[in-house]
């Protein structure tokens, strides 16, 4: 007997092409190794994008709200361009694109990514 968890987690590796609805209604789409993208949307910020990002690290992934995300486009991005995340600081863009105070790099925990969802319902 196929335990379900292993039929999902087939379903997944099987689907790249398919792109994952985070909850702010952006598309996620893995792109290979360690990185995704998050696909053009009109109205798309780096907070939605950074919400978007960890959503699917957490969600999809099924990593610890802890694991660290790095933005590796540079911005700022061109109309009509994803954002491109990685799961290692490889190439990560020089900023996260989001305001911050202190030092900041490009890269945030999936959790804090995450939680700039709920700030988008307020």
């Amino acid at each position: 007997m196929i335990r379900p968890f292993l039929i999902a987690a087939a379903m997944v590796a099987a689907a790249p092409a398919h792109a994952y609805l985070a909850q702010n209604d952006l598309r996620v789409e893995g792109q290979g190794g360690d990185r995704f993208e998050v696909l053009a949307s009109p109205g798309m910020g780096p907070s939605r994008a950074w919400c978007a990002a960890g959503d699917y690290v957490v969600v999809i992934l099924g990593l610890p709200s802890t694991t660290p995300l790095w933005r590796v486009s540079e911005p700022p991005r061109k109309p009509g361009e994803g954002i491109v995340f990685a799961l290692s600081g490889d190439g990560a863009a020089s900023t996260s694109g989001l305001f911050q105070f202190g030092d900041s790099d490009a890269s945030l925990t999936a959790g804090a990514a995450q939680s700039l969802c709920w700030a988008e319902k307020d």
